[in-house]
């Protein structure tokens, strides 16, 4: 009795030790975030960094393994890392001031913290736009449009890198049903690879269907603020990447 009461306070203690080292790691990468944000990649959007790329992917496995969430330790395969490159790119919040941001939106995409940011609120991308401090509401909506336009870009390469690992894993769970005989850890693997993979789909679409709505939001508050501002262009726009997105959306089903 004492024997098993002690292996339990040991056990108890061991996973506390754990939960305050995944802290540890992550407080650490959180102060070390100013070191990846002194480039910035295409359009001013997510480069590669050793931090971003290599030690949050890396922590973030443990903290999902203490949440008892799915991983798989299988190592990423040349379309699933330009998956989640391409899914960061596509979602990184605009303007030269949100560099920290940046780096803080990875890190919760990593699910190292538990409260998180809504980044791409209208409140919050309104917000951005009214640093640019414009003087006419042609020249806001023309910002506006550019967002939206760089948002179509990297909406073609993500769909592109999407298909290519929805594809693969089609192959893979019929591997997984025509073959019983996998190692039981092999099978693990494979199953939970497929989960992040669509975990990191859908992620990505909800993200983009809240940018949407800021979009939406900064375009509707326009005419108050400039009188008389032409919204077509924009509108037909707007109507364009909520299409597409819509279309991503049901090609993951």
């Amino acid at each position: 009795m004492h024997d098993k009461l002690a292996r339990t306070s040991t056990f108890d203690q061991l996973g506390a030790l754990a939960q305050k080292a995944v802290k540890a790691c992550a407080c650490l990468i959180v102060l070390s975030i100013p070191i990846g944000c002194a480039e910035t990649g295409d359009f001013g959007r997510k480069p590669y960094s050793v931090l971003d790329d290599k030690i949050i992917p890396t922590v973030a496995k443990g903290v999902a393994q203490t949440r008892e969430q799915p991983v798989s330790w299988f190592r990423y395969t040349e379309a699933e890392k330009n998956l989640r490159n391409e899914a960061e790119k596509l979602v990184t919040p605009y303007g030269r001031h949100v560099f920290l941001e940046r780096s803080i939106r990875r890190v919760e995409r990593a699910n190292l913290v538990s409260n998180r940011v809504d980044w791409n609120s209208p409140e919050r991308y309104t917000a951005r736009l009214d640093r640019e401090k414009f003087d006419s509401g042609r020249s806001r909506v023309r910002t506006i449009m550019s967002h939206m336009q760089d948002d179509g870009h990297f909406m073609l390469r993500f769909e592109k890198a999407m298909v290519k690992v929805l594809r693969a894993d089609r192959s893979r769970a019929e591997h997984l049903r025509i073959n019983r005989d996998y190692p039981p850890a092999e099978r693990a693997n494979a199953r939970n690879r497929i989960k992040e993979n669509r975990a990191v789909m859908a992620e990505t679409i909800s993200i983009m269907n809240r940018r949407i709505d800021a979009y939406d939001e900064a375009l509707h508050i326009t005419p108050l603020r400039f009188p008389g501002t032409g919204m077509g262009p924009a509108r037909k726009l707007l109507l364009d990447l909520e299409d597409y997105t819509k279309s991503l959306a049901q090609r993951l089903g």
